[in-house]
């Protein structure tokens, strides 16, 4: 049994990245998190202990967290309420009013469980474009189209179906979209 973690390196008020550094996140954590070097210990897989649980951290090349992961019995609550405490702590009054304009609360996507990456992507993908590269580094819009073929056909078909959406639809996007679906030969009706 496992649960994943999903860390997102947001952009800041100043066009910035938010810190996500690793060895950043142990050094002000040093007093009571420790790093246990494993055989699975790698330059991008690292063991977090806290006393009492283990937490696997999964890293970027550069070092920088990409998620967290609990296996087993382990309870990593402790773990990630410090990570989510040590990126909130990046973020300003500035940078929580940019993304407030969107009407999203930037704290609840600094780090997302599992459970709540659907529902919390599709709400994003609704925004567009230059939100969507905001928010989430793991990949860019071009390249989740890309890859998401068949959750973004299903946010097409949704888009075309509500008018008042439609609009908010990017013309690049609706474009991308019927050509890597033209495949299916539909037919598309504006009501």
């Amino acid at each position: 049994m496992s649960t994943h973690y999903s860390v997102n390196k947001v952009t800041l008020s100043n066009n910035e990245r938010i810190n996500t550094n690793f060895n950043d996140f142990m050094n002000e954590n040093k007093d009571w998190l420790k790093e246990e070097i494993t055989i699975d210990t790698t330059k991008t897989i690292r063991c977090v202990f806290d006393g009492s649980s283990y937490g696997w951290f999964y890293l970027d090349e550069n070092e920088n967290i990409q998620s967290v992961c609990r296996y087993g019995g382990n309870r990593v609550k402790e773990i990630v309420d410090t990570l989510d405490g040590f990126l909130s702590y990046q973020i300003d009054e500035k940078t929580k009013s940019v993304y407030k304009k969107d009407n999203i609360d930037i704290l609840q996507y600094l780090i997302m469980v599992e459970y709540d990456f659907g529902e919390k992507e599709f709400e994003i993908k609704k925004l567009g474009k230059e939100v969507w590269n905001k928010i989430f580094t793991h990949y860019e819009w071009d390249e989740m189209l890309n890859d998401d073929s068949d959750y973004i056909f299903d946010l097409f078909w949704e888009e075309l179906s509500d008018k008042e959406n439609l609009e908010t639809l990017k013309h690049s996007t609706l474009n991308t979209l019927i050509s890597k679906h033209s495949q299916y030969n539909a037919t598309i009706h504006f009501h």
